[in-house]
């Protein structure tokens, strides 16, 4: 029963929390903050710039390979062992940063963007190059107000030129 509640919340391709853990995670993480004295946490958004193209180009399993690299080397091995890595979907993902300012998550973000911006990884048979824009907000009012903040966050760095 345990490993079918496990399943429930992973993404079968990464590993990470899938939606439903992400959902279920923020907003443990806003009742979390609505207790007295409670340091607030914060979001990352963020999705990989022009995914469409890996795909189209290299198909559907280099495209898979590029995320599983992303999630375990990019963002799993960036953030602490308390924070909470999540695939939100196809190449979405979000990062939810207990006891973190937007501050500290800018400096996380700058870590996973870092890492693979601008790297090229080889794939298959191809050579894949990829960058990532992201969004932060500070976790506060609802999951769905949290999340508008970080999504119009993201969208901002999209619109100014993407990774």
């Amino acid at each position: 029963m345990r490993e079918a509640a496990r399943l429930a919340v992973a993404d079968p391709l990464t590993g990470l929390l899938n939606r439903a853990g992400f959902d279920r995670r923020l907003r443990e993480e806003l009742d979390r903050d609505h207790r007295a004295g409670a340091v607030p946490g914060a979001l990352v958004m963020m999705d990989l710039d022009r995914f469409k193209y890996v795909n189209d180009t290299w198909g559907h399993l280099s495209g898979d390979a590029v995320v599983r690299v992303i999630a375990r080397f990019a963002i799993r091995a960036q953030v602490r062992s308390y924070d909470v890595p999540c695939r939100i979907g196809g190449d979405e993902f979000a990062v939810i940063l207990p006891r973190s300012t937007p501050e500290q998550a800018e400096q996380v973000c700058g870590r996973i963007l870092t890492t693979f911006s601008g790297t090229t990884r080889v794939v298959g048979e191809a050579i894949v190059r990829t960058t990532a824009s992201a969004g932060v907000a500070r976790i506060a009012g609802s999951a769905d107000e949290t999340m508008k903040v970080a999504d119009l966050a993201l969208y901002t760095a999209k619109d100014k030129g993407r990774d």
